[in-house]
């Protein structure tokens, strides 16, 4: 009865509104268990709201026919264990989706797919959450991007979250080189993983993780992009960080704090595995604890220069390299006792820094 209501209600509003309104709205409540709801759109603006409760399944498909400017807006909020929402979305400018699920085993997928700029999608799977899974999509393209994706799983275990912008061949679709995106993940608890996949230029990411046995890879920049920037903070046990980034000018920062047997790989300049030589790249990482280790490589096969790689290690029995080719370039290491740090530059003009028994 209470959907019936609502369903209503909905209908008697856009009535009211009649043609001013000029957009397709849907409103869909379910409560129990095995409810599907199926939301197809066309047209411009698009609106859709979902809100179930119970293991449930929600997909939502709005498409905009070329020219429409208006941008759609998806919500999906889901609670209880085994819910699965996908939403996806092919529109204008600005295009919104956001899915909220509460409980264990959830799927989440936002895919927007239009070359369009400034897509903004964000999944946030609560407190509690085990062996979830959310993944966005966001295709841009060289003329588009700006968009912005995040995603948030608290206190969970075994967590699985990925972002692919403007590279969507790891996930099976196509490379279209957006630029100005930026990536967001946030996770706590242990045994959790996320990706974080961007192609073109000046692209953002931004990952978080609290807990041990936590897992993040960042790619960035394949195909000439550059002037990519990542912040990685990870704090606990036996965490690890691996960050590749293409080309030129680009910015790696990793954190890792309170924990042991933790690494940290980053490699600067490259293109699809194959070094290439990048310029005026800055690497950091920075590792508070014991039995830890940072790898830094940059231009390792073919030279470019003036590349910083910087490595602090406060504790003991910790291990550093930086690996540099080209010339110009600054290695400098800092460590506690008992540690070891091996600097290789090949090329000109090189200076390398290394200072132990510091904590």
């Amino acid at each position: 009865m209470k959907t019936m209501i609502l369903a209503t209600a909905s209908i008697a509003a856009l009535a009211i509104a009649g043609p001013a309104a000029a957009q397709n709205s849907a409103i869909v409540s379910q409560t129990g268990d095995g409810s599907i709801a199926t939301v197809s759109q066309v047209g411009d603006p698009n609106v859709v709201t979902i809100t179930q409760e119970g293991p449930n399944t929600a997909e939502v498909n709005q498409t905009s026919p070329d020219g429409n400017t208006l941008p759609n807006t998806g919500t999906v909020t889901q609670s209880g264990s085994g819910n699965l929402a996908q939403l996806d979305q092919n529109g204008a400018a600005g295009t919104t989706a956001s899915i909220t699920q509460e409980g264990v085993e959830g799927i989440a997928d936002i895919d927007q797919i239009a070359d369009a700029a400034d897509g903004n999608a964000s999944v946030t799977q609560g407190a509690g959450s085990e062996a979830a899974v959310a993944q966005i999509e966001q295709r841009g393209s060289e003329n588009g991007g700006g968009n912005t994706a995040s995603i948030t799983q608290n206190e969970g275990i075994g967590n699985f979250a990925i972002i692919a912008q403007g590279d969507t061949t790891f996930l099976g679709g196509t490379q279209t080189g957006s630029q100005n995106g930026s990536a967001i993940i946030t996770q706590t608890g242990d045994f959790n993983e996320t990706v974080a996949v961007q192609a073109g230029l000046d692209q953002s990411a931004t990952i978080e993780q609290a807990g041990s046995g936590n897992v993040a890879l960042t790619i960035q920049g394949d195909f000439g992009g550059g002037g990519n920037t990542v912040n990685i903070e990870q704090l606990g046990d036996g965490d690890e960080v691996f960050l590749a980034q293409n080309s030129a000018s680009n910015i790696a920062t990793i954190t890792q704090e309170g924990g042991s047997g933790n690494f940290a790989g980053i490699d600067q300049g490259f293109v699809d595995g194959v070094a290439t030589g990048g310029d005026d790249n800055t690497a950091a990482i920075a590792q508070d604890g014991s039995n830890n280790q940072a790898d830094i490589l940059q231009n390792a096969f073919l030279p470019g220069g003036t590349n910083l790689a910087d490595i602090d290690q406060s504790g003991d029995d910790n291990f550093a390299a930086i690996e540099q080719g080209g010339s110009l370039n600054v290695a400098t290491i800092a460590q506690g006792g008992n540690a070891t740090a091996v600097v290789t530059q090949a090329g000109s003009n090189n200076t390398a820094s290394l200072t132990q028994g510091v904590n």
